[in-house]
């Protein structure tokens, strides 16, 4: 049972005397808390400002919420906002003559001032089903994230059975709240668990002792661990896409300008976005892949290995438009041993296939799993290693895969030695010849489960069985009832004549 528990009054002490730090300015600033009747102000007032603007032709005003998510987006020291996400937004208005009015917000309130319509656009937003139901997202994902656990430096959480009993710090609201619940939950482990309105407040309440351990996305993570004195841990969870967002149906004409400049920039080498993701990330970049966390990348791989596809066409364009051939194809090596690395060494077996199915890569997972070599599988297609019985169930996966870019699923497949084994299938389409697979053997799992409903449908066949027996030997007694009562009527029915001829004798 995963217990949600509020921060004591000790805790909610220490938030309020870190909040007046920041107004003094000893940390960065935390989120602007507006007072109600200040919002409904403002409100009325964007809503004049937007006629006025549409009557008198004048640019759109496009409200956006900021929350503290360094160095993705942020408000910093000057109360100014900052970030990837707010430097492509003020190019794209450059061009597109918009003007932008930053609203700041803690995250949860974000979500509920995009409902509200007090914001128009929420950048920095991970998709997940649920979400999809009440937004709307731009079709090219800006760039991939993922979250990791931090501790103070005596605390070491190397596993998720380490968080076990733990009092857990995350961001109210969150995809990362979500998606641990469901793996602790899925593990049978519990926790306690402290919701923060900010990334922020989550490392205060583990630097001061009231939580055990904090999870926050990586890039935050890594902008700001040091300085609350704590350390990352080798636990990462929910590797995910993140987007701008609107309210369902209000601005896709919005979303639509955003994926038109993405689009533009991710294919052009050197561009606005390569420049500010290259600025931003750079320093991150260099400080995670040096000291004692660099074995970190290889489960990052697997959200970097996206990123592959992408940039193996970007280089293949430029290789046909540069004079410097040689370079180029230096270039491409070095970033093809990069991300190889991160494969390798990855937990889980991946496999790369092209769009009819026929493996072109696989890591040593990959090879492991299956008994084949590598050479050996990529001589081979998809079907080959699914059992000829359900080939058509493991067809509508990769189909699935192909049209609607990505695909889960258990499937059964043979490996070298011919034994039947389940594997855990999520897939998901990189680019026209690039799918991905991530998979894992769920065997012993998947068996237990056919074993606990054969038996469950056996102890219910027991039971009607039980149950017919019962009913028919019901029907005997009461055949049985009926023939003695009529037995009975019938001695009594005798007596009475016998008594009658004696009487007539007498």
């Amino acid at each position: 049972m995963n217990l949600e528990i509020p921060v004591s009054d000790q805790s909610q002490g220490i938030l309020n005397k870190q909040r007046a730090k920041s107004r003094r300015g000893d940390k960065p600033a935390y989120i602007w808390r507006r007072p109600r009747h200040t919002r409904l102000i403002l409100l009325l007032t964007a809503s004049l400002l937007w006629i006025n603007h549409f009557s008198s032709g004048a640019p759109p005003v496009i409200r956006v919420g900021v929350y503290q998510n360094e160095p993705k987006i942020y408000l910093d020291k000057l109360g100014n906002p900052a970030g990837i996400f707010v430097e492509l937004l003020n190019e794209m208005s450059l061009k597109e003559g918009w003007k932008l009015d930053y609203v700041p917000y803690n995250w949860e309130e974000c979500i509920e001032a995009l409902q509200d319509q007090r914001i128009d656009l929420l950048p920095d937003v991970a998709f997940s089903p649920q979400r999809n139901e009440t937004l709307d997202f731009n079709k090219i994902p800006v760039f991939q994230s993922w979250s990791q656990v931090y501790t103070r430096p005596g605390a070491t959480m190397e596993r998720f059975a380490d968080l076990c009993g733990k009092r857990v710090a995350l961001l109210k609201s969150s995809i990362q709240e979500e998606r641990f619940d469901q793996l602790m939950r899925g593990f049978g482990f519990s926790f306690s668990k402290l919701p923060v309105p900010s990334f922020s407040e989550a490392f205060i309440l583990v630097q001061e002792g009231v939580a055990d351990a904090a999870i926050v996305n990586v890039f935050f993570g890594s902008e700001n661990y040091a300085r609350h004195g704590l350390k990352p841990n080798p636990v990462l969870i929910n590797p995910v896409s993140l987007y701008f967002a609107t309210k369902k149906g209000a601005n896709r004409q919005l979303l639509a300008a955003i994926d038109n400049h993405l689009d533009k920039w991710i294919r052009t080498p050197h561009s606005f976005y390569y420049q500010q993701l290259g600025g931003y990330m750079g320093d991150y970049a260099q400080q995670v892949s040096s000291g004692p966390f660099k074995w970190l990348l290889v489960l990052a791989g697997i959200m970097l290995l996206s990123a592959l596809g992408l940039i193996l066409v970007l280089i293949r364009k430029a290789v046909a438009a540069s004079r410097n051939l040689k370079a180029v194809n230096r270039q491409l090596r070095e970033e093809e041993s990069r991300f190889r690395s991160y494969v390798e060494h990855s937990p889980y077996a991946i496999f790369c296939a092209d769009e009819n199915g026929n493996y072109t890569d696989v890591n040593p997972a990959a090879e492991f799993i299956t008994g084949y070599s590598r050479q050996e599988l990529l001589g081979k297609n998809i079907l080959d290693l699914i059992p000829a019985k359900t080939r058509g169930e493991a067809g509508n996966h990769f189909s699935r895969v192909l049209t609607r870019q990505k695909a889960s699923g258990i499937l059964p497949f043979i490996n070298k030695n011919g034994e039947e084994r389940y594997w855990s299938v999520n897939a998901t389409k990189i680019s026209r010849d690039i799918n991905l697979a991530f998979v894992s053997d769920v065997t012993d799992h998947f068996r237990m489960e056919q074993k606990l409903m054969r038996m469950k449908d056996q102890l219910e066949q027991e039971v009607a069985e039980k149950t017919r027996e019962l009913q028919d030997r019901i029907a005997e007694l009461e055949h049985f009832h009926d023939v003695t009562i009529e037995r009975e009527l019938r001695m009594n029915e005798l007596r009475d004549r016998i008594r009658l001829l004696e009487k007539k004798k007498t």
